[in-house]
């Protein structure tokens, strides 16, 4: 049985019965036996059927994480009005719980001494600007169709620690008893609708993980209607809310209604039909690409090692290289001086002997040896008639 076939066929049906039969019960007991002016019940036995009955269901609810494909991949889709109701209730929610968080905040005293002087003030003032970001982000759900998103990701993180910090608010937060279990069941409808929305944000990354985004959905589905129902039914009947406010429990109550549209939604999103060969492949030519930049870097480190050597011994053979050329050129030169000046004086020793052979001197002055040079002879006429033919 694949998964879109468990979910329709065997979590959304116990999903539906853990929500009908735990919220009846609980009902039945905040009528019943809720003290509004204690915020306990006095009669246990109807608020333990329904606390039995949720526990059960989530623990069935859970194996999803387990028996759910860990390697499914669905094609996410976010151009579907299906989620626009849902998104435009959690919105509104979410303006309106802003404002009553700016009210503590003046209940507090926190604009007139402009200083935080406890835990669930600094909440307060955090879950406010908390809540705008949050409302950015289901905007973005609605009008940005692509399934990767940088924005809407870093506004879900937003949305993700306000839900977590509000949790955390309730339990600082004297307005109902520390161990209310109206308490407990809101912050653990918080807290897994903080874990649900952390799954669906890596939805935006790229990094789906659909057997716990699913199992978390079905948890915070199941609690946030556990939570929300039977305190708005009282709300509107008798006037007045077991949980810490009214803007509270509608808040859960359109999260609990946007977390069921995106359940039904993903059960109906289509297979990505790759087969397990083209991911096989996949990640082969991205082991190969890494091991290639691998080799690149280590040539590259190679390489600027053997040019930093080269360079070394070039240096040092330069030095040698200059020391010794200096003293051959200077040897070089000597040689050929010390040649130059004998040959200079044999030169001149046969110069002045010539000169005393050829000139002689006299009181007068300097006189050359006179020389005769012999008249040439008349050619014969023979031979300049020998001399016209040639």
């Amino acid at each position: 049985m694949n998964s879109k076939r468990k979910i329709n066929r065997i979590y959304l049906p116990i999903l539906t019965a853990t929500v009908l039969i735990s919220t009846v019960f609980r009902i039945a007991a905040m009528f019943k036996n809720f003290n509004l002016k204690t915020g306990y019940y006095d009669g246990k036995s109807l608020v333990n059927v329904s606390w039995i009955v949720i526990i059960s269901g989530c623990v069935l609810l859970l194996s999803y994480a387990f028996v759910g494909s860990k390697t499914q991949k669905l094609i996410p889709s976010f151009a579907t009005p299906r989620t626009y109701v849902p998104t435009g209730a959690v919105c509104v929610s979410l303006l309106f719980f802003s404002l009553f968080m700016v009210r503590r905040l003046a209940f507090f005293g926190f604009f007139e001494e402009k200083k935080i002087n406890s835990i669930p003030e600094a909440l307060a003032l955090i879950l406010a600007v908390l809540s705008i970001f949050s409302v950015a982000y289901f905007m973005l759900n609605a009008c940005v169709f692509e399934s990767s998103s940088i924005a809407r990701a870093t506004f879900g993180l937003a949305t993700v620690i306000l839900l977590a910090f509000y949790a955390s608010y309730l339990y600082f937060d004297t307005t109902l008893p520390i161990n209310s279990p109206n308490k407990i069941v809101d912050q653990m409808a918080y807290v897994l609708s903080a874990l649900f929305f952390l799954y669906e944000t890596r939805i935006s990354l790229g990094r789906e993980c659909w057997n716990l985004y699913m199992a978390f959905g079905f948890l915070a589905a199941a609690f946030t209607a556990y939570s929300s129902i039977p305190s708005l039914l009282l709300y509107l009947i008798k006037g007045s809310s077991p949980s810490n406010n009214i803007y509270e429990t509608a808040l859960t109550l359109a999260l609990f209604i946007f977390i069921i549209s995106r359940i039904t939604l993903a059960a109906t999103l289509k297979e990505d039909k790759e087969s397990e060969i083209v991911l096989a492949m996949r990640d082969f030519a991205r082991e190969r690409d890494e091991e290639i930049k691998e080799a690149e870097k280590r040539k590259q480190e190679a390489y600027l090692e053997l040019y930093n050597t080269l360079g070394n011994l070039k240096d040092t053979e330069s030095e040698e290289y200059t020391s010794i050329t200096d003293d051959s050129a200077q040897l070089s030169l000597d040689d050929v001086i010390g040649t130059d000046t004998e040959a200079t004086q044999e030169v001149t020793a046969k110069e002045e002997a010539s000169n005393e052979e050829i000139a002689t001197y006299t009181e007068d002055g300097f006189i050359q040896e006179q020389i005769e040079i012999p008249e040439p002879e008349e050619k014969k006429p023979e031979e300049k008639e020998q001399n016209r033919e040639l």
